[in-house]
């Protein structure tokens, strides 16, 4: 945030005075996880960020620090701090297994009972049961000075690496890349998160510049982390190697055993090309209900199909599609895509998808282009709230969403006031849904304009709102940016000048700017 002079005058003020509430909540680190304002109530203790604080292998425990705006009392409730992954947005993530009060406004949560799990791969924490209502909460905390609980909420995960939902990565483990030992006859397969050490060793393989794939299956494997060391019989992998490949689901992610795509990586200084012909893109087209592979040779259809991989894992079939084939493309239709394609992240194309002067294509699987404004690049694979505003001349509460949505449930848009308290309100109708294309929306709920002008934050549980797929959004607490409407028909806002900032004034804070 920019730094302001300390002295600022009141006229120069005058401006933020048509918000009814901050345009920036004091205090607030972190929180709201789609980056909107998180609640900010006068009683109850708010998260403020939740952040990866240790991982004890040899325990097999990991620990995730829990950061409240108020000091809280010494009985924290372990099975209402969770953490879930980009997939888990339906299920409330994992339940923590023990939790203390580690400082005056910190908790500690400590996550094992489900075994070894790679909590880097986690994108989310939340906190309180899921099952908000009028009467006090069942949270996580409650505050040292009142007892009040806290309100349920979600906020990004600290410490978390995962890529899971951009252009590449499904929730499975993806590969990325290999390097190879000629003398040791093995190839390093490098995934972007930690996987089990049981691999399915006949779906690893290897490619030779003539497009042959090694005709008997690995010998041996063992696994290192995100790492999978695979053993070839003698004589199989030469000089003529450019490249290596995975059938899917022959290894399974350390996080939540989801499996692999099938994906191929280039063998490092050798450029990745065989004779045969191979897949250079596959690119999104019309709003996602078309996919164009394109060869690095003139091609005609062959005799397999190949598939879209969703970032949730799960594949989408494809019909060829004549009229948008031609030279090095083969077009295909992605049946009813266009519905859900800010899911598409993969293209796995298995062999003889195309042929063409060298044969039929080898086996490849490839990052999905052209799907701009589409991917589901959020912290869960449902929507998930990026801004809130509060129209109190119209009631309406309108929420900004980074991606559609196709069902809503208007009993979970939930108002609370100041004090974190739920109001006794429901929305007539939420509308916004079912957009025909993908990227962010607004979800807006009707209430009357005396029930909007008495909250001060919205809380949205989990299943306000849902996809076209099913998946419904984790819970958060919202503040509302703005509220508009403030002013009374005719009033007008006068700008003053800002303060004048004087030499001696412009020179400490230089100095303070130098010292942070």
């Amino acid at each position: 945030m920019p730094f302001l002079s300390k002295r600022l005058t009141a006229p120069s003020l005058a401006v933020l005075a048509i918000a009814a509430v901050p345009l920036v909540a004091p205090g607030a680190a972190n929180a709201a996880m789609g980056g909107a304002l998180p609640i900010q109530t006068s009683l109850r203790p708010d998260l403020i960020s939740a952040t990866i604080q240790n991982v004890d292998a040899n325990a097999g425990t990991q620990t995730v620090r829990f950061t409240f705006d108020k000091n809280i009392g010494s009985q924290p409730t372990a099975a209402n701090f969770r953490i879930g992954t980009y997939s888990a947005s339906n299920s409330n993530g994992i339940p923590a297994d023990s939790a203390t009060r580690s400082g005056a406004n910190t908790a500690d949560a400590v996550f094992s009972a489900t075994g070894d799990i790679d909590i880097t791969q986690y994108t989310f924490a939340e906190i309180g049961a899921p099952n908000f209502g009028t009467s006090e909460l069942n949270g996580a905390v409650n505050g040292l000075a009142n007892g009040a609980s806290n309100v349920p909420d979600a906020t990004a995960l600290i410490g978390s690496t995962t890529n899971n939902g951009t252009a590449g990565h499904t929730t499975g483990p993806d590969l990325t890349g290999i390097t190879v030992n000629v003398g040791a006859q093995q190839v390093n397969y490098i995934f972007d998160q930690k996987i089990n050490s049981a691999v399915f060793l006949p779906g690893f393989h290897i490619q030779n510049v003539d497009g042959s794939v090694n005709a008997a299956s690995p010998t041996a494997a063992s696994v290192a982390g995100n790492v999978a060391t695979i053993t070839f019989a003698s004589g199989t992998i030469g000089v003529n190697m450019v490249r290596a490949y995975t059938d899917a689901a022959i290894v399974t992610a350390l996080s939540d055993n989801t499996g692999n795509p099938l994906l191929s990586a280039a063998r490092p200084g050798s450029g990745g090309f065989t004779n045969k012909p191979d897949l250079q893109s596959a690119t999104v087209i019309n709003n996602g209900g078309s996919i164009v592979f394109t060869y690095d040779q003139p091609v005609t259809a062959g005799t397999t199909v190949p598939v879209v991989i969703r970032s949730d894992g799960g594949g989408t079939s494809l019909t060829p599609d004549a009229t948008i084939t031609g030279g090095n493309s083969l077009g295909f239709t992605i049946g009813s895509g266009a519905g859900f394609n800010e899911y598409f992240v993969v293209a796995s194309s298995p062999a003889g998808v195309a042929t063409g002067a060298g044969g039929f294509s080898s086996a490849a699987g490839i990052p999905v282009g052209g799907n701009v404004g589409a991917l589901g690049s959020g912290f869960a694979v449902a929507p998930e709230a990026l801004k809130v505003t509060f129209d109190n001349a119209t009631g309406v509460a309108s929420v900004l969403l980074d991606q559609r949505f196709t069902g809503s449930s208007q009993g979970q848009f939930t108002l609370v006031d100041d004090t974190g308290n739920a109001l006794a309100a429901t929305p007539t109708n939420i509308s916004g849904g079912g957009s025909p294309f993908a990227g962010q929306v607004t979800a807006k709920a009707q209430f009357t304009p005396a029930q909007l002008s008495g909250a001060r934050g919205l809380l949205l549980k989990q299943g306000a709102v849902s996809t076209n797929l099913g998946y419904t959004n984790v819970t958060q607490a919202l503040s509302p940016t703005a509220t508009a409407a403030v002013l009374k028909k005719g009033s007008k806002v006068k700008f003053h000048k800002a303060h004048k900032v004087s030499k001696k004034q412009r020179r400490a804070f230089k100095r303070a700017l130098r010292h942070r």
